[in-house]
This record gives structure tokens, C-alpha cells and sequence, in this order.
């Protein structure tokens, strides 16, 4: 009965979007196509694909690939919010911030059976269903260096009331601040929505179908079904699944002209065997079960939290984007994630990368796999090692 619910579901939604393409009562933006290419002044150009859609141009490429809906129990009220899920990467030479590019770039709207209410998605979201949610909306507001990526959210805190299969219009423009005939437009479809508490107080309860290892799984939910966790000589396994290191590279930088270049930038490539019965990657996998720093010789520690952004120098750009593909159960990837940090001026001893296992806490350390880096080069430039 449920599968065939999802599937009355998903044809409910593409008829939805169907209508939505030829009717000029609710939207005279261009129509919504599987996959479409605009091109406008000034070499930019907005695009869609299947499940995305992205606007470029000389100051970046922003891809917002997901929205989603959420209602937060807080006390006895109820918050809702329509989230943004997305990806930025600054072709400038000045620090940008997702939300600038986005406020700039994109409009949407939540389509109602006889209106459109436009919406003002923000990164200083109050509430947050997820911890993870509420790192990408920190990221949406921090400003991405010169020729980084990051992936970041924003969120509707105030929208009308909203329900699953609901159209969400995505618009890609070159400017959003005035009126103008460059754009390109995408509807998506809400998803289900589910209830949570506001993740600093605890989460509801759900099924584990209803569970999305991206942003609706919980930590507390992770950590308590994951059982006999080992991590020896660079593998960890449980039974959600096992992750093999291959090898790590490091680039050190030594820029005197501009100091706020990261000091040393980490790859990790590694093997992933998803074990749950749902689907699941790479990347969030560490997430849950893995804590990774850096360590000087004073006992400095440098966070480090790894992601799926590509570096020509460090890994492919291939192996990059399988760190966020989600797998089926019993399937494995090949990926490469990578993670970034500075590092005193004076640390010209080596520098101890300790990745630990997670077990079913944060403070359930299972073991630990420890690289030992070189000094950085003293030159001014980069340098590339492999471990």
C-alpha cells in the first residue's frame, strides 16, 4: 500500500509540474523542462537538469539541488520552514557568500492553486530540524574563498501553509533585485514533510524509512543503531557500513601576499560499503562516525570537517562528486573527500593527522588512524605530498 502510495504521489507531482509549464495565470516565466540551457549577457547562462538548477556566471556557479519542508515542535508552538539545499563555487577573486550570490541570483516562490507567494530564504534561520541543517545554513552565511566551494542552505521560516507534493518555483536570474526577461525556472516538489524538534532539544521520534541520511537523520537516531564499530589500520566497519582509507595527500600553502588562503588542505580517498537498509554515501557516513584533527607538536588542535568539494591538484573531480552519490545497500564507492585548515605561522614541526571511529557516541572512540605530515615548505608557494 505504501509503495503504491509514493507512486500515486510522484505522478500526482509530475502532472502538478506539467500544468504548471503551460499556464500563464500563475507564473509567464520560461516553462520547466527535463533539462534546458539559457544564455544571457555578459557570458552568464542559467541551466537545468533533471533534479537541478543552476545559475553562472563570472563570479560563481550556485546549483540548488533540493527543497524540502519541515516543521520544528518547540515548546508548544510549531515552526515551519521550506528549506534550500545547495552548492557555491566563487570564480572571483573576493571572498562571496552563498546567501549574497543567492539574494542576487535566484527567486522563488511557493504556487498556491490560484497564486504564487514569493518567499525570502535566509541563512540566519533561527531553527533548525538537524544539526547538520543548521551547519549548512552557518555555511550559507560564511563568506567562500576565492576559487572554493561549499555547500550551504537557506531557509523560508515564515511560509503558507505547505504539504507534501506541494510546487516549490526555483528562478535563476541574472538579477533578482529588478525586473528583467534573463531567467530560467525549475519546480520541485515537496517531499514528505516531517515533524521534528528543534535539534538542540531533542528530536520525535520516526521510522527509519522516514529517516534521510542527508538531513533528517538524527545523530542521536545514527549513534544508537550502530553496532560493533572497530576501526583498525585505517578500516572502519559496523554494521551501517565500512569505509576503507586508500591514501591521503596534503597540499601546504605559504602565501605571504595573501594571508587568508588555508596553511594545509587534506584529501582523503578512500572505499565505502553501504550496510543499511537504506540508501546512503560517503560523506555522511563520516559525518556520524568519524572526528578528524590535526595536532601540532604543543598539542594545538586544528578541527578539520571533511566535504565532497573538488581540487584540481588534490583528487578528481570524479571521485569528489561520489563522495555525495547515495548507494543502495550493499553496493560501494570509490571517493575522495577533502578538508581544509590553517595552521600557526611558526609550525614548521610536523603536523599529526588522527582521524577517530565513532561508536555510539561522540565519546565512543573505537580507534584512531594517525598520518604524521612533513614540515610545510618554507618557499612561498605549494606543496604537494602523499602518504
Amino acid at each position: 500500500m505504501k509503495r503504491n502510495k509514493t507512486i500515486a504521489l510522484s505522478l500526482v507531482c509530475a502532472s502538478l509540474l506539467g500544468t504548471a509549464a503551460i499556464s500563464t495565470s500563475i507564473a509567464s516565466q520560461p516553462a520547466n523542462v527535463e533539462a534546458a540551457t539559457k544564455r544571457f549577457k555578459h557570458g552568464s547562462k542559467a541551466y537545468t537538469t533533471k533534479n537541478t538548477i543552476v545559475y553562472q556566471n563570472k563570479r560563481g556557479k550556485m546549483t540548488i539541488y533540493q527543497v524540502k519542508g519541515a516543521r520544528i515542535k518547540i515548546d508548544d508552538e510549531i515552526d515551519k520552514q521550506i528549506n534550500f539545499y545547495g552548492k557555491f563555487t566563487n570564480y572571483s577573486n573576493k571572498p562571496v557568500s552563498p546567501q549574497d550570490f543567492f539574494d542576487n541570483h535566484f527567486e522563488t516562490y511557493q504556487i498556491k492553486r490560484n497564486h504564487r507567494h514569493l518567499m525570502d530564504p535566509t541563512a540566519y534561520a533561527l531553527d533548525a530540524p538537524t544539526s547538520y541543517t543548521r551547519f549548512l545554513f552557518n555555511q550559507g552565511q560564511n563568506e567562500v574563498l576565492p576559487h572554493k566551494s561549499s555547500r550551504f542552505a537557506v531557509s523560508e521560516e515564515d511560509p503558507e501553509s505547505f504539504s507534501e507534493g506541494q510546487k516549490i518555483q526555483v528562478i535563476a536570474t541574472t538579477d533578482a533585485n529588478f525586473e528583467t526577461n534573463s531567467k530560467l525556472s525549475k519546480f520541485f516538489c515537496l517531499p514528505k514533510v516531517l515533524t521534528t524538534k528543534n535539534y538542540e532539544k531533542g528530536h520525535d521520534k520516526v521510522r527509519p524509512e522516514d529517516i534521510e541520511i542527508d538531513s533528517s537523520a538524527t545523530r542521536e537516531y545514527q549513534f544508537k543503531h550502530n553496532k560493533d564499530a572497530t576501526f583498525k589500520n585505517g578500516v572502519y566497519s559496523s554494521n551501517r557500513g565500512q569505509l576503507t582509507i586508500n591514501n591521503i595527500k596534503a597540499i601546504y600553502y605559504h602565501y605571504k601576499s595573501d594571508m587568508s588562503l588555508p596553511k594545509i588542505k587534506i584529501s582523503i580517498d578512500a572505499y565505502f560499503l553501504n550496510k543499511q537498509k537504506q540508501s546512503a554515501d560517503a560523506l555522511f557516513f563520516m559525518y556520524y562516525y568519524f572526528s578528524a584533527y590535526l595536532l601540532d607538536k604543543n598539542g594545538q588542535k586544528y578541527n578539520l570537517d571533511f566535504n565532497g568539494d573538488s581540487d584540481a591538484i588534490l583528487n578528481k573531480y570524479s571521485l569528489a562528486e561520489n563522495a555525495g552519490k547515495s548507494i543502495k545497500h550493499g553496493r560501494s564507492t570509490h571517493f575522495q573527500a577533502t578538508a581544509s585548515t590553517r595552521v600557526n605561522e611558526d609550525s614548521n614541526e610536523p603536523l599529526t593527522l588522527v582521524i577517530q571511529g565513532l561508536g555510539r557516541s561522540k565519546k565512543q572512540i573505537v580507534g584512531e588512524y594517525h598520518v604524521k605530515f612533513l614540515p610545510r615548505t618554507s618557499e612561498e608557494g605549494s606543496k604537494t605530498i602523499v602518504y
